[in-house]
C-alpha cells in the first residue's frame, strides 16, 4: 500500500519533473533558438529527436541551427529529409537552396529558389540567391595557386587581425588559456569567447603574447581590432550571440 501511495504522490504532485521534462527541454531549445543562441539550441533539439525523430518542426529549426553555425552540410541533409517525409516548408526553401548554395550545388540551390519563388515571386532575398547561382560558377579564381592548410582551434595558430599600436603588436585570438570547464562560450559556436592579446615588438621571439585583462574583463567576444588615428583608443567587435 505504501509503495503504491508514493507511486501516484510521485505521478501526480510531481508532473513537472516526472512527466513534464520533454515539454521542458523544448521550451529551453525555443528560447535559445529564439535568442539565436544557435549552438545553444543545437543538443536540445538533437536530444528531443531521440525520442520524436520525426518531428518536423523540430528538425527545420535544427536545420536552421545548422546553417546558422556554418554546418551547411548537415543542414542540408535535414531538408533533404524533410523534403523526403514531405514535410518540408515553403520557409525552408531558401534556407536549403542557401546551404546549396554554400556547398557548390548552384543548380540544386536554383530549383528551391524556384520553389520558394513560386509562392513569393518578388522576395528580394530568393532572387539574388537564383542571380548568385548564375553568376558564381563564371567568377574567375584570384589566386588560382593559393592552398588552404587547417589550423587546430583554440591554438597559437588560430589567431587573426595583428594590429601594431606604439611598442606592441595587437590581436585577437581564442587560443586556451588552460583547462577551464566552467568558462563561458558562446551560444552560436560553442567555442570560447574571443580575446584580445599583446607582445612588445622587441620581445616577439622571446615571450609569448599575454591577454589584455582590461579589455577582456568586459568582452564578451572580438573579432577583428583596430585603433583611433590618435591611438587612443580601440575598436572591436562585440557580441554575445554571434
Amino acid at each position: 500500500m505504501r509503495v503504491l501511495f508514493c507511486f501516484l504522490f510521485g505521478l501526480f504532485i510531481l508532473p513537472s519533473q516526472a512527466v513534464g521534462q520533454p515539454g521542458g527541454n523544448l521550451k529551453k531549445a525555443n528560447t535559445s533558438f529564439q535568442a539565436k543562441n544557435y549552438g545553444a539550441a543545437i543538443p536540445r533539439y538533437l536530444s528531443l529527436l531521440t525520442t520524436d525523430s520525426s518531428n518536423h518542426q523540430i528538425l527545420s529549426k535544427l536545420a536552421y541551427c545548422y546553417l546558422m553555425t556554418n554546418k551547411q552540410v548537415r543542414a542540408a541533409e535535414l531538408y533533404q529529409r524533410l523534403e523526403a517525409i514531405d514535410k518540408i516548408r515553403v520557409a525552408d526553401r531558401i534556407n536549403y537552396g542557401t546551404c546549396l548554395f554554400y556547398l557548390g550545388l548552384y543548380d540544386e540551390a536554383v530549383k528551391q529558389s524556384q520553389l520558394f519563388l513560386a509562392e513569393s515571386p518578388d522576395d528580394p532575398k530568393a532572387l539574388a540567391l537564383v542571380n548568385a547561382c548564375r553568376l558564381a560558377p563564371t567568377i574567375e579564381s584570384m589566386f588560382p595557386d593559393a592552398a588552404l592548410e587547417p589550423v587546430a582551434c583554440n591554438s597559437p595558430a588560430d589567431d587573426n587581425s595583428p594590429v601594431v599600436m606604439g611598442e606592441h603588436l595587437y590581436f585577437s585570438s581564442d587560443r586556451k588559456a588552460g583547462f577551464n570547464p566552467l568558462k563561458e562560450k558562446s551560444g552560436s559556436t560553442g567555442r570560447d569567447y574571443i580575446r584580445l592579446y599583446r607582445i612588445a615588438l622587441d620581445q616577439l621571439d622571446a615571450a609569448l603574447p599575454q591577454p589584455v585583462s582590461k579589455l577582456n574583463t568586459t568582452n564578451l567576444n572580438t573579432s577583428n581590432l583596430t585603433f583611433s588615428s590618435e591611438d587612443q583608443e580601440v575598436i572591436y567587435c562585440q557580441n554575445s550571440v554571434t
